[in-house]
C-alpha cells in the first residue's frame, strides 16, 4: 500500500477553525453524519486558555439532522484550562456504535481561549467519504 493509497481512506473535515475567543461563547456545529464511516477521530487542539478562562467540549448525538441532540456518555473532554492548555487529544467515535448524526459544542467562559476542532473519518473506501465541511 502506497502513502496514496492510505490517504484515500480518510476524510478531514474542520469543525470549527484556529482562531481566538475573546469572550464567553457557545458553538454548536452543523450536523454530520458520522456514518459510512467506520470511526471518527475529534482531534481538539488548544493553544492558550488565558487567566481564568475555561474551554469545555462535548459530543452530541441525534438519529436524524435536524432533531434533539443529546450528550454523547463518556463525550465530554477535560476542561482545559490556564494550566491544561498547548496540547492536542483526540475522541474516537466508533460509527456503528453511535447514532448517525454527531455535533460538537465547545464553550468558552470568562473569555480567551485559542482552539481548533477537526475529525478525521476513517472511511470503508474512497467512495464514501462524505466531504461535508461543519462550521460552528
Amino acid at each position: 500500500m502506497t502513502l496514496a493509497d492510505l490517504y484515500s481512506f480518510f476524510a478531514v473535515q474542520q469543525l470549527f477553525d484556529p482562531t481566538k475567543v475573546t469572550s464567553a461563547q457557545t458553538f454548536t456545529s452543523d450536523a454530520v453524519s458520522v456514518r459510512p464511516a467506520f470511526q471518527t477521530l475529534i482531534l481538539v487542539n488548544v493553544g492558550a486558555v488565558i487567566t481564568a478562562g475555561t474551554l469545555d467540549v462535548k459530543l452530541t448525538e441525534c438519529d436524524t439532522a435536524d432533531g434533539v441532540y443529546t450528550d454523547v456518555v463518556g463525550g465530554a473532554f477535560t476542561q482545559y484550562t490556564k494550566d491544561r492548555d498547548d496540547r492536542v487529544e483526540t475522541a474516537r467515535v466508533i460509527s456503528t456504535e453511535r447514532k448517525k448524526f454527531l455535533k460538537v459544542v465547545s464553550t468558552v467562559a470568562d473569555g480567551n481561549a485559542s482552539f481548533s476542532i477537526t475529525a478525521l473519518r476513517l472511511v470503508t473506501d474512497t467512495g464514501n467519504a462524505d466531504t461535508t465541511t461543519l462550521t460552528l
